[in-house]
């Protein structure tokens, strides 16, 4: 994407320290599936079937940039086109972003690249670092997580088996049951997120046995009003920890949840990253370290082209239909 530094970067290894290299900008020859021969419900199936590999395909960051395009036509006059980002370079406000500068690509070839770009973000992030403040961040942090449970012991289908696909459940909370979330929160002074980690924290529970739990929150950081219009990958981790030990009632537990959630964010200026390395957990290629188990809202806009959003080790997203 000839407007965004960070879409055409690479991360080759120099000596077992990872480096950023950032590509020319040039053409880029983006295959086409034409499917048009098929029925309307086999082409459909066809166009998901190969998402969701793409979906599973790692990127190799080293030779690879984190971006992939491939269009499937349907019939001379509507085509889809389906997008595979890493999330080292994209988060998920920046695919709302992506789509409109697809769109002013295709009204305005020659327009200007943004005068802001997330390398600028990075390299200014980097000069007003405050070290002693992410020092007494993850201080903090230290001693929030001390003798927490370094492994989730949530039952899986397939444990240890990095081979088994993975799957997800949709399911829709209707008008009435989200009303009453909404009052519930509102009545602890919480909001619908906080409420919904809380319900996540009952569940792993009940499935675990566990009255610890612990579990990532992504926090965008978005924080100026420039960074909104900047693709990137604007996101930290949290690590929210629940003390179930006592059993307490919903409000209650809505209440703690509350209450941590606000203290880690008030510390959120350690990066996650720094984080592990101060915790120094035993590290397994069967798990993630610290946390297993995310709780993720969404919030990006809706541009209005109903796409729709899986995410994983990558992330894919069907940009609607295109009617040429």
């Amino acid at each position: 994407e000839r407007s965004n530094s960070c879409l055409r970067s690479r991360f080759p290894d120099r000596d077992g320290t990872p480096m950023v290299a950032i590509e020319a900008p040039e053409h880029v020859d983006i295959p086409v599936d034409d499917l048009s021969a098929l029925s309307d419900k086999a082409r459909d199936e066809a166009a998901r079937a190969f998402g969701a590999r793409a979906l599973r395909t790692p990127f190799d960051l080293t030779t690879d940039i984190p971006l992939r395009f491939r269009v499937f036509k349907f019939c001379e006059d509507e085509s889809r086109l389906l997008v595979c980002a890493h999330h080292i370079a994209f988060d998920d406000w920046s695919m709302s972003l992506l789509r409109g500068e697809i769109s002013l690509s295709l009204s305005d070839p020659q327009r200007p690249p943004p005068a802001l770009q997330y390398v600028d973000y990075a390299a200014w992030r980097e000069r007003a670092a405050n070290p002693a403040a992410i020092a007494t961040a993850l201080a903090w942090w230290e001693k929030h997580l001390v003798g927490a449970p370094e492994v989730c012991s949530f039952p899986t289908d397939r444990p240890g088996d990095e081979s088994a696909p993975a799957a997800h459940m949709d399911f829709i909370c209707d008008e009435a049951l989200s009303d009453a979330i909404r009052a519930l929160a509102q009545s602890q002074r919480a909001t619908m997120a906080m409420a919904t980690y809380a319900a996540c924290a009952v569940a792993l529970s009940a499935h675990t046995g566990l009255k610890d739990i612990v579990m990532g929150v992504p926090m965008g950081v978005r924080e100026q009003p420039e960074l909104e219009t900047m693709i990137g990958p604007f996101v930290n981790l949290l690590v929210m920890r629940f003390d179930l030990s006592d059993d307490p009632g919903f409000a209650t537990l809505l209440k703690r949840t509350r209450d941590t959630f606000l203290d880690a964010y008030t510390h959120r200026d350690a990066p996650f990253e720094r984080l592990v390395e101060r915790l120094n957990p035993t590290r397994s290629f069967l798990h993630a370290p610290v946390f297993q188990v995310a709780a993720v809202m969404h919030n990006a806009t809706d541009d209005g082209l109903g796409a729709t959003m899986a995410s994983g080790g990558a992330m894919h997203d069907e940009i609607g239909r295109a009617h040429v």
